[in-house]
């Protein structure tokens, strides 16, 4: 059973959108919506058995993505993915850099090679993902980038190395949403944070629940349920493309209304 989406048949239909951390959680449910939305998904991540998984899924549900094992930390790896998904689909429409990961652990017992593999992970490699995906399509042709990041307001106990990266991610979205905006057109950089209990899209997959936040999922490891906040898709749209969001809470309720009706 295809995913049920709320916005409207098609919206994404003819694109190509690469998706990091497609093998699993946010980065599975987003790939999943975005395919039964039109879309063709470059799923992006460290293990083939996983993207392949979801590749599969996608295809069941009459979508079309393909697999591309990487890890976003090595740039000549990013730069071959990169070249795979222009070579075989001829565009890229947008990224969602969502790949990355942490462990909890106290600040004082961070050591420094743990700090430095959490920030590579979840600053470095999107920045990697970034420019590449810029200066080989973007540049010349217009696209769309979301940078999903985490809830770091006012800090995040136990997760020091983390927030620092996903502190890092946001600034270096307004830095690029302001350097690439200022002479492209089509050009939308977003950090997307999850709050704790994510707003449901209505997506589904075989399953009647729309309401679950994205906490619980990870929890119970059941996959059928996972969401994902509207704001996100949205920022992927051609109707949103003429304005970039820093951080979505600031102005994005106002752009919506200006296109809900082509949007849902």
């Amino acid at each position: 059973m295809r995913y049920q989406s709320v916005f409207r048949e098609g919206l994404f239909s003819g694109q190509t959108i690469i998706v990091t951390g497609g093998g699993s959680g946010i980065g599975r449910c987003t790939a999943h919506e975005l395919a039964a939305l039109g879309a063709h998904v470059a799923l992006v991540g460290r293990k083939l058995d996983k993207l392949a998984a979801v590749q599969a899924e996608i295809a069941e549900d009459g979508g079309s993505a393909s697999a591309h094992v990487a890890d976003i930390r090595e740039e000549e790896l990013v730069i071959r993915v990169i070249d795979e998904v222009l070579g075989s689909r001829g565009r890229i429409d947008g990224l969602v850099n969502n790949a990355g990961g942490q462990y909890r652990t106290a600040m004082k017992t961070i050591s420094t090679k743990g700090f430095e593999a959490v920030v590579r992970s979840n600053l470095t490699g999107g920045f990697i993902f970034m420019r590449e995906v810029f200066n080989r399509w973007m540049e010349a042709h217009g696209g769309a980038i979301v940078n999903v990041i985490a809830d770091i307001w006012h800090g995040w106990p136990d997760y020091a190395h983390s927030g620092a990266a996903r502190g890092g991610m946001l600034t270096l979205s307004e830095t690029a949403a302001c350097e690439w905006a200022a002479f492209l057109r089509g050009i939308s950089v977003t950090s997307h944070h999850f709050d704790r209990a994510m707003r449901a899209c209505g997506n589904r997959r075989g399953d009647t629940t729309q309401h679950k936040s994205f906490k619980a999922v990870a929890e119970t490891g059941r996959t059928n349920k996972d969401t994902v906040c509207v704001p996100l898709f949205c920022c992927l749209t051609e109707f949103l493309l003429w304005i970039t969001f820093p951080e979505y809470t600031r102005n994005f309720h106002f752009c919506l209304t200006q296109y809900v009706e082509r949007l849902f």
